[in-house]
């Protein structure tokens, strides 16, 4: 009978695959059947006040100052910490996959580059800020590998263009972390769990084992809150795949008196990661391994200057190393390149100072924003042919100003207009803008509109690098696009929301690499590619007594334009771009019991195309075949009368142990199992 059952499951995670839109009609007719009777309507909600504080209802960073969703133009999804938690969500990467739009690539093991696909666009089209503060790398990387959902309060997620609040990378959306604000009664909380994997290319067992403990409280005028957690894994591979990722944080907020604020927060990243395998996936290697280290801190203080003016001010710092080591394997490893250490060091530094000022039925935002990037390269190696060695650094500023007004001319009508001018060291002024409109049309119904400008400026290498066969191009222009989009927003019950958004992306200017630059001696990179994306973002929300549950579908059709000096099937016109499935969705439920939580969720991606290193150069596309995983998660109050609450945790990942690879030659987890407890004192 198990034999039996395993196997249906099988088939309707197969099923889901196949045809992911499933997904979301199953959670449409799951809120229909779970609803009550019909909503009253609402009255109108005019802009929030500038200095409100991030209450649940309120989203920040889609205009930087708190305003109600259903008065954004552009979609924003808002994933609490608490939820993430009672669902077992140990990662960013794994809360992100519950984004509409979003696809996730993960290179095999936990710790591995995992990247972001916002809505079909590269994945160094997202601006990444912690608690306000850029995180990215110059140029617009970054890798999902290292953050957890410990001491995060809440992750906001803007899709659509974003450059005019935030400047170069926010081309497709911004992720946007808080961590834990700390109020009342001081609280201390433990857990800790343990568990066990599959490995891939060795059919045995990894253990896996994670703790955290953290405090929360507030007297008087001040609050804090700090936490530290401590990830381990013994490795998804038989060979050097360990894993160790500890992760702190702190924050600590004074209000002296009614609309003045100052508060300090701080966050630090830190892994130890064994890296056996090769760019095709191949287990190579006993003893390479990347360790790295990100580390953000943000002073901000508010001012109320009058009744209807609010002054705000950030300082920001953001550093990133990454040191690369593969030593010599031992005393016969004397061919090619036996022995290497790449390490990359940057710092972010920035101010942003901002002015809101109320207006009748309006808020106009008015600001500055000062950037400063530096760089450091240390690569040395040890060959056959002898020992190398190179160094670069690299340095540049950019100064934006940009005005924003949010304004609700007549009731239940919210207009949001934008404008923002950069001046880049590198490549001068570059004007973005943003339009947005959203109306109540009827009592539930609410329509949507928005058109924008973005941008990603050129990375150090792509401006100022000098390496051999690698020359950077100082005249690169930052790379744009164009975006519109409609979407619609129905209630249909109390609690029960469903959306709809069609969207149109144009990227221009693309950077791209040849290996045989026009003239002799001249640089390897050039503006010459395009490419567009456009798709269907579907959306439900489910509140019904004890149950909740979300659910989404994605349709994106993506397409090479213009290819440029591309040579290679990576980006050839009229094909799709790579690693963005054309079908994905989301479903997760959650049922509230007397003393505890279960929940449950479903991760359908279709078919995506890739390019297989394995087979030579150049490497050809491929399609990776379409997958779906199932998680499950439960919480239980323990029977311990008046003394501390403690709480049983069970979380099992890819129930099912499905096999799939998201990148080309690098098989993702199977199932991993954790048991644990936690104990809130």
């Amino acid at each position: 009978m198990r034999t039996q059952s395993r196997r249906d499951a099988t088939r309707v995670t197969a099923e889901l695959a196949r045809r992911p839109a499933f997904a979301f009609a199953f959670a449409f007719a799951l809120a229909l059947a779970l609803a009550p009777a019909p909503a009253r309507a609402q009255a109108p909600d005019s802009v929030a006040r500038p200095d409100t504080l991030q209450l649940p209802d309120l989203v920040v960073t889609a205009t930087r100052v708190p305003l109600r969703r259903e008065a954004l133009p552009t979609p924003v999804t808002v994933l609490t910490g608490e939820e993430l938690r009672a669902d077992g969500v140990r990662t960013v990467a794994d809360a992100l996959r519950r984004v509409p739009g979003a696809a996730l690539a993960q290179a095999g093991a936990p710790g591995a580059q995992t990247s972001l696909f916002l809505r079909g666009g590269e994945s160094d089209y997202v601006k990444v800020l912690i608690d306000g503060v850029p995180v990215n790398d110059p140029g617009g990387a970054f890798d999902f590998a290292d953050l957890s959902t410990d001491q995060i309060e809440r992750i906001e997620v803007v899709r659509g263009p974003a450059s005019v609040l935030y400047g170069s990378d926010a081309v497709a959306g911004v992720v946007q972390l808080f961590t834990r604000r700390g109020a009342g009664e001081p609280r201390v909380t433990v857990s800790a769990t343990g568990g066990r994997g599959a490995q891939r290319h060795g059919g045995g067992g990894y253990g896996v084992a994670d703790a955290s403990a953290s405090v929360t409280g507030g007297a008087g005028e001040v609050r804090y809150a700090a936490g530290a957690a401590r990830s381990w894994s013994e490795g998804l591979y038989p060979l050097n795949s360990a894993r160790d990722l500890t992760t702190a944080t702190g924050r600590v907020s004074w209000t002296p008196a009614a609309g003045a604020e100052l508060a300090v927060s701080t966050r630090l990243s830190d892994s130890r990661s064994g890296f056996p395998t090769d760019g095709t996936g191949a287990l190579v290697d006993r003893n390479a391994r990347i360790d790295r280290r990100l580390w953000t801190t943000s002073l901000e203080a508010g001012l109320r200057l009058h009744e209807r003016v609010d002054a705000r001010l950030r300082f920001g710092l953001a550093t990133r190393r990454q040191d690369a080591r593969d030593p010599m394997d031992g005393p016969t490893d004397t061919l090619d390149v036996y022995s290497s250490d790449l390490s990359w060091d940057v710092a972010r530094r920035s101010a942003d100072a901002r002015v809101n000022v109320e207006l009748p039925r309006s808020v106009l935002t008015a600001g500055v924003v000062l950037e400063r990037a530096d760089a450091e390269s240390r690569y040395a190696s040890e060959s056959q042919w002898g020992p190398t060695s190179a160094a670069a650094d690299y340095d540049r500023a950019n100064t934006g100003y940009y005005l924003q007004l949010l304004a609700e001319p007549l009731s239940g009508a919210h207009l949001t207009a934008g404008a923002r001018l950069d001046d880049n060291q590198a490549f001068g002024a570059f004007a973005t803008y943003r339009l947005g409109l959203s109306v109540r049309v009827l009592p539930h119904t609410r329509l949507r509109a928005a058109l924008g400008r973005a941008f990603r400026e050129p990375t150090f290498d792509e401006n100022y690098g000098s390496g051999f066969g690698d020359r950077g191009n100082p005249a690169l222009e930052p790379e744009r696009s164009r975006s519109r989009e409609l979407g619609v927003e129905q209630e249909l019950r109390p609690g029960v929301v469903v959306g709809a958004t069609w969207f149109d992306q144009r990227f221009r200017d693309l950077v791209q690499f040849t290996f045989a630059p026009p003239e002799p001696d001249g640089p390897n990179y050039f503006n010459v590619g395009e490419a567009r994306a456009r798709g269907v973002e579907l959306e439900a929300d489910i509140t019904a007594g004890r149950v909740g549950a979300t659910a989404s579908y994605t349709w994106l059709d993506t397409e090479v334009l213009d290819p440029g000096l591309a040579s290679d099937a990576s980006f050839a016109e009229g094909q799709a771009l790579l690693r963005r499935p054309a079908h994905s969705g989301t479903l997760s439920a959650r049922y509230g019991l007397e003393a505890g939580i279960l929940a449950a969720s479903l991760h359908v991606a279709g078919e995506r195309d890739d390019l297989d290193f394995s087979a030579g150069f150049p490497a050809p596309r491929v399609t990776l075949p379409a997958h779906a995983t199932v998680d499950l998660s439960a919480e239980h109050a323990l029977p311990f009368g008046a003394g501390p609450r403690t709480e049983l945790l069970l979380r099992v990942e890819n129930v099912l142990d499905a096999s799939y690879e998201a990148v080309r030659g690098f098989p993702a987890p199977g199932r991993v199992a954790r048991i644990g407890v936690r104990v809130a004192l």
